[in-house]
């Protein structure tokens, strides 16, 4: 008669403790990324060096964005701070109009057909 609250009661204790272990590896945050600061001076202390060449970026990241346009003009840099609801940057609203009457058009076409 008492085995089975017995029972219960040691199986939820069992499962209840299992879940009081310690962290896993996957929940530990990454390891910090290692960098390298080189301080850039002119060869044999000169002062100016002159040059040649082609500037080609180290990567390319593709973006992604919910309404076309462009981009007219950027209020930070990189490495500054923003607050929550600072304007960082503004687009061309000739994108934003054309989505929004296309969107009306869409509409209007679908009221047409829905008696």
């Amino acid at each position: 008669m008492w085995r089975l609250p017995l029972f219960a009661s040691t199986a939820l204790l069992a499962v209840t403790l299992a879940g009081c272990g310690a962290k896993s590896k996957a929940d530990a945050p990454p390891a910090p990324t290692p960098v390298e600061a080189v301080e850039v001076a002119a060869p044999g202390g000169a002062a100016t060096v002159g040059g040649a060449g082609t500037l080609e970026r180290r990567r390319e990241m593709a973006l992604s964005f919910r309404i076309p346009g462009v981009l007219t003009a950027l209020r930070v840099e990189a490495g500054d701070s923003v607050r929550a609801g600072q304007v960082i940057a503004a687009i061309d609203l000739a994108g934003v109009d054309a989505v929004a009457t296309a969107h009306v058009a869409e509409a209007l076409r679908y009221r047409q057909f829905d008696p």
